[in-house]
C-alpha cells in the first residue's frame, strides 16, 4: 500500500461514548497535528462511531473482536507512513505527536514507545496504581538498552513499513509483550522510549476488577495461557 508522509492515530474502541470524546480533543489539540485519526469501531453498540465521526475521525469497522484486531484493522486503514496507537480512554499530553517525530527524525528508529500514567479521583489509589506503571517502564527502559525493542502497543508510534513485517499485534492476552518478544527473533527493529510520550489513562479496569486480579489473573495469567482477548475483562 503507497501511503503518503504524516502520520495516523488509530484509536481502536468498543462501546467507548463515555469517554472517546475526551481522547479525541487531546489528539485534536497537538502542537503539531495528526494528518488523520481512525477509530476502529470493534462492533460498538451505543454512540461511539457517531461521536467520532461528530468530531471529525474516519471510522473504520473492523468485525473481529479484540483490540488487537482493532489495532490491527485500524492501521490496515491508515493513509499515513507513521502509525500512531492509542486507546479510546487516554488523554494523549499536548506535545505527544511532536516528540515522537523528534525521535523518529532519526531514520535508523523504527518505533518510539510513550509513557502511561494511570489516573484515579484517589491520590493514594493514582500513586499505588502508578507504582505497576513505574515498575514495568524500568522493564522497558532495561530492554531498550540492551537492544531489545519493546513496542507498547497503547502508547506507540512506528514506522507503516517496520508495522507490517512486524505482521501486526497478536489476539491474545499480552499483546504488546508478543510481538515484542516476536520482534527479539526476527531483526530487532531499533526502538526507543520517549517518556514525554505521556498518555494518562483511566485506572478503571484496577477499580473494577481489583488491582491484583488485573495484574496476575487478566494480565499474567492470560498472557502465560494464550488466553484470547474475546475472552478477557468485561470492561472494553
Amino acid at each position: 500500500m503507497e501511503r503518503a508522509r504524516g502520520i495516523s492515530l488509530i484509536i481502536p474502541a468498543r462501546n467507548e461514548e463515555a469517554r472517546i470524546v475526551g481522547c479525541i480533543n487531546s489528539a485534536l489539540q497537538q502542537t503539531i497535528p495528526f494528518n488523520e485519526i481512525v477509530v476502529a469501531n470493534n462492533g460498538s453498540t451505543d454512540r461511539t462511531a457517531e461521536i467520532a465521526r461528530s468530531l471529525g475521525c474516519r471510522v473504520v469497522d473492523v468485525h473481529e473482536r479484540g483490540i488487537s484486531p482493532a489495532r490491527n484493522g485500524g492501521a490496515l486503514e491508515a493513509r499515513y507512513n507513521i502509525l500512531a496507537f492509542a486507546d479510546a480512554d487516554g488523554i494523549l499530553s499536548p506535545n505527544w505527536v511532536e516528540e515522537a517525530l523528534k525521535s523518529l527524525k532519526n531514520p535508523k528508529i523504527m518505533a518510539v514507545s510513550g509513557y502511561n500514567h494511570f489516573t484515579n479521583p484517589d491520590p493514594s489509589k493514582e500513586n499505588h496504581y502508578n507504582r505497576y506503571s513505574r515498575f514495568a517502564y524500568g522493564c522497558v527502559d532495561l530492554f531498550q538498552q540492551a537492544q531489545l525493542p519493546f513496542w507498547v502497543g497503547n502508547n506507540l508510534a512506528v514506522r507503516a513499513e517496520s508495522f507490517e513485517k512486524s505482521g501486526g499485534f497478536p489476539s491474545q492476552v499480552g499483546e504488546d509483550v508478543r510481538l515484542s518478544f516476536q520482534l527479539w527473533f526476527s531483526g530487532r527493529p531499533k526502538s526507543e522510549l520517549n517518556r514525554n510520550m505521556r498518555i494518562d489513562y483511566s485506572s478503571r479496569r484496577f477499580d473494577q476488577n481489583g488491582f491484583f486480579n488485573t495484574l496476575f489473573w487478566d494480565w499474567l495469567i492470560g498472557t502465560i495461557t494464550n488466553r484470547p482477548q474475546v475472552k478477557y475483562s468485561k470492561v472494553a
